[in-house]
């Protein structure tokens, strides 16, 4: 009798040991969205806020900052890939605009034989659940374990990124990356000062924002973490130098269990969102990541780990 009730007991504690584990770190959070707009400039969105309303309504519903800073080179696949992988280019190893593999030795392989990213790490938490990257610059898909994400969603328009989030957000992912080219584009073409490039980052924010509402339309809203997330700024038709016009980025992030209404007063780096969404899930952070969770946007931070 006394055999079989601790075997009972046994079976109860293993039972909660593995909720435990397949569970979000914050209260309430069951998926985390990542929005990427490549090149928005936080000096634009500063001085145009009018044009940019889903940026202003996860704000709202969330804490901000337009003085998160990008890594040296202010390019793309060396800031993307440290947005993934909670680390600059000194030890995941990508430094140039278009790095397609590192160009320095990566400090630190999984079993998969790359550096450790956001998607790996969430799928050693959630091997069972869906993770989705959708983008529409090819670049994006040297940047992440691809080995770690169910549906790689390449494409080819900004729109398009919309699509694949209407499609693939019903199957309930844990963690997707919705990347979109603009407004990089148009600051190559017309300078990140123009009317042009302030129109085009406009549009993209208003595609984010069908991102949102497909977020809604799956009924994942209540229960999802949303991140709003750019590389870099520019300055005339180019970036990747040292200037606030090209480091400066937004970032904005709202759901379950953040702080809402707040500006983030404390220093951000794009290393930072790696760890935060870690964090939010409850993921491992491997000790090589040199970001760490942007801690005030938590309204119960002593429960982060």
């Amino acid at each position: 009798m006394k055999k079989n009730f601790v075997l009972a007991m046994l079976t109860v504690a293993l039972a909660m040991l593995s909720m435990a584990q397949t569970t979000a770190q914050v209260k309430g959070v069951e998926h985390v969205v990542i929005i990427g707009l490549d090149g928005l400039s936080a000096e634009v969105v500063r001085e145009y806020p009018e044009y940019f309303p889903t940026y202003n309504e996860l704000a709202e519903r969330g804490m901000s900052t337009l003085e998160m800073r990008s890594v040296l080179p202010s390019s793309s696949a060396v800031n993307w890939a440290s947005h993934l992988m909670g680390a600059g280019p000194e030890l995941h190893g990508y430094t140039d605009w278009g790095s397609k593999k590192p160009e320095l030795p990566s400090r630190v392989l999984t079993e998969n034989g790359m550096f450790p990213c956001i998607f790996w790490q969430t799928k050693q938490k959630f091997p069972s659940d869906a993770n989705v990257v959708a983008y529409n610059w090819d670049g994006i898909g040297y940047l992440y374990d691809t080995l770690s994400v169910d549906y790689n969603c390449p494409t080819v328009i900004n729109e398009q990124i919309v699509d694949s989030a209407v499609k693939y957000l019903k199957y309930q992912p844990k963690l997707s990356f919705f990347y979109f080219a603009e407004p990089d584009g148009a600051g190559h073409r017309e300078g990140w000062r123009t009317d042009d490039y302030r129109d085009m980052a406009s549009k993209v924010d208003s595609l984010a924002g069908l991102v949102v509402q497909a977020v809604k339309d799956a009924g994942m809203f209540d229960k999802t973490v949303i991140l709003y997330v750019s590389d870099h700024g520019g300055l005339n038709k180019g970036h990747g130098g040292k200037t606030m016009a090209e480091m400066q980025v937004p970032f904005a992030i709202a759901g379950p269990g953040i702080v809402e209404g707040g500006q983030i007063k404390g220093s951000t780096m794009v290393f930072d969102t790696a760890p935060t969404v870690a964090a939010v899930l409850g993921a491992d952070r491997p000790q090589v990541w040199i970001g760490r969770p942007v801690m005030e946007v938590f309204s119960n931070p002593k429960k982060i780990k």
